[in-house]
C-alpha cells in the first residue's frame, strides 16, 4: 500500500486529492495534527503556550477529521508532549478530540514512538511523552476504535515501537484493531 502521514489545511484538501490520491495514486491518508496554523505562521503542538491555543488546535484538528481524507488519526495525544499535567483542560481537550473520532467512526492511533523518547516529569512522577495513560483511559470510556502504530523513524522502530504501543494498550485493558480498511 501506498499512504502518507499529512497534517490538515483546507487550502491544500484538493491538492491531498488531486495529487496525493489522484496523481501520485495514494490507497490512504493518516491524519498526523503536528501544527496550530494561524495564518502564515505554523505552531509546533508541544509549543503551544496558552489554553486558547490548544484549543484552537483542537478545533483544526475536529475540522480535518471531518474533512473525510484520513483512515486515522495518529498520535492524537500529542498535545500532551508540551503539558507536564493532566488537568481539566488536558480532560475537555481528550473528550473533545474523542468524541469526534466516535462520531466519525475515525479509529485513533496509539503511537509507540512517544515511548522512547525522554520522559516528562510530573507532579505525579514521569510519564511518557504519548501515549498517555489518562487520555487512553477517556478513549476506551467514551468506545474509540483504537488501533497501535509507529512512526518509522528509523526501520526498528516500525516493529519495536509498534509492540510497545500494543504492551501500552494491554496493560489498560484496551482492545485494538489489527488493521483499517483501505
Amino acid at each position: 500500500y501506498l499512504g502518507f502521514e499529512c497534517e490538515w489545511d483546507s487550502d491544500y484538501k484538493s491538492w491531498y486529492e488531486d495529487k496525493l490520491i489522484g496523481e501520485f495514486g495514494a490507497q490512504y491518508l493518516v491524519f498526523g495534527p503536528h501544527w496550530l496554523t494561524e495564518g502564515s505562521e505554523h505552531i509546533y503542538v508541544k509549543n503551544l503556550d496558552s489554553d486558547s491555543a490548544l484549543n484552537k488546535y483542537v478545533n483544526q484538528t475536529i475540522e480535518g477529521m471531518r474533512s473525510g481524507l484520513y483512515k486515522f488519526v495518529a498520535h492524537p495525544d500529542l498535545f500532551m508532549a508540551g503539558r507536564t499535567d493532566w488537568d481539566s483542560q488536558a480532560e475537555e481537550c481528550s473528550k473533545a478530540l474523542l468524541s469526534a473520532a466516535k462520531d466519525l467512526a475515525l479509529p485513533v492511533e496509539i503511537n509507540g514512538y512517544g515511548i522512547i523518547k525522554a520522559p516528562i516529569v510530573t507532579a505525579k512522577g514521569s510519564r511518557y511523552q504519548y501515549p498517555v495513560k489518562e487520555f487512553w483511559q477517556l478513549a476506551k470510556e467514551i468506545g474509540n476504535t483504537i488501533i497501535c502504530n509507529s512512526d518509522s523513524h528509523s526501520p526498528s522502530h516500525v516493529i519495536e515501537n509498534n509492540i510497545k504501543a500494543r504492551k501500552f494498550a494491554e496493560e489498560l485493558g484496551i482492545s485494538v484493531i489489527d488493521e483499517i480498511e483501505i
